[in-house]
């Protein structure tokens, strides 16, 4: 992790253009074909796109919420969190707990990144790649096949350490 000093002097290092071209970038790419969505880095359950917060879409890691909130599909008192703590869980457990209770008929596949503590994550509705490329990991991917979320991860070991932890 970058302090903030750090931080500010990488994005005083940025040129305008660059920085216009990722204000541009999605927040999440749908792929309806394959009831597929991709994020950066999470989502929480119940909620539409437009609904999610941008800050949980970028930097989530974990969620707080009460079983009996997931078994009642009523997301509204779900805390989402940057750094797990004690009363939290990954969001994509959640999610895909979420998904396998309420939509049953159609679940939507989501695929992320932002989490290379955990390395590879592999839920029945969520598939976390991130593993740690920069740190001398692998660079992973998924190829989806079907509407039914049938998929191959791809994994090649990074030619070197990036960055440090």
């Amino acid at each position: 992790d970058r302090t903030p000093d750090e931080w500010a002097e990488w994005v005083m290092q940025l040129k305008i253009e660059h920085v216009e071209w990722m204000q541009e970038l999605p927040l999440s790419i749908s792929i309806p074909h394959l009831n597929t969505l991709i994020v950066h880095a999470g989502i929480v359950p119940g909620r539409t796109l437009v609904e999610q917060n941008p800050r949980d879409l970028l930097a989530m890691r974990d969620l707080v919420v009460d079983e009996q909130c997931i078994l009642d599909g009523k997301m509204d008192s779900a805390v989402a969190l940057s750094k797990g703590n004690s009363d939290s869980k990954p969001w994509a457990q959640i999610y895909s707990r979420y998904e396998e209770l309420h939509h049953q008929n159609s679940p939507t596949l989501v695929i992320f990144g932002h989490d290379a503590k955990r390395k590879l994550q592999l839920y029945p509705y969520a598939i976390g790649l991130d593993t740690g490329c920069v740190y001398g990991g692998h660079l992973s991917g998924v190829f989806v096949h079907d509407a039914m979320h049938n998929h191959d991860i791809l994994q090649v070991q990074a030619a070197k350490e990036y960055a440090p932890k």
